[in-house]
């Protein structure tokens, strides 16, 4: 491995309220929830992205030669939660603007592209188990909170991370060849 490679590094984001932000950098790793401010607005609880705390974490995590990798949003046709849809398109919208003016590459990737390459398959709740079990293997990381919550933001995160490092990692044996 050269310089450059050993410099590398790869982001993963998962998007959402419950999602997190992964850096994989050699041996190095560090998990973020995605960070969320709480307000009142006519009395309601509402929740926004902490775009600042978003930064900061991610300034953090910015290597030479990083590549991120975001979940791209799923807008869920008519009939399903409209503001869920609209909070995951503003939570890309956030990231794919902050690497775009810190010159960051990344890349978009469908859930069902990282799924497919973890052999993730069945209904949500199902690929929720399914990614924080293959997580805790890879990584040796507790996913589940005292009272067995899944942290299934967490461990999305972190196979995106695994999924693009690999893909990266491909890429590189491609040049070479």
């Amino acid at each position: 491995m050269n310089k450059t490679e050993a410099e590398s590094g790869v982001i993963g984001v998962d998007l959402g309220f419950n999602g997190a932000i992964v850096c994989l950098y050699g041996d190095y790793l560090r998990i973020e929830d995605m960070p969320i401010i709480e307000t009142k607005v006519k009395g309601k609880k509402r929740k926004e992205y902490d775009i600042e705390k978003i930064d900061e974490i991610l300034s953090l995590m910015h290597f030479r030669q990083t590549t991120v990798f975001i979940e791209k949003a799923q807008i869920r046709p008519h009939g399903f939660n409209i503001q869920g849809n609209l909070s995951l398109a503003r939570c890309e919208a956030i990231f794919s603007t902050i690497f775009t003016l810190r010159i960051v590459p990344f890349r978009l990737v469908t859930p069902k592209e990282w799924q497919k390459f973890f052999k993730i398959s069945g209904k949500k709740d199902d690929t929720k188990k399914q990614s924080v079990e293959i997580a805790k293997n890879l990584y040796g990381v507790e996913l589940v909170t005292p009272r067995g919550r899944l942290l299934d933001g967490r461990a999305d995160a972190l196979l995106i991370a695994k999924y693009g490092k690999t893909i990266i990692e491909e890429e590189r044996r491609c040049l070479v060849k």
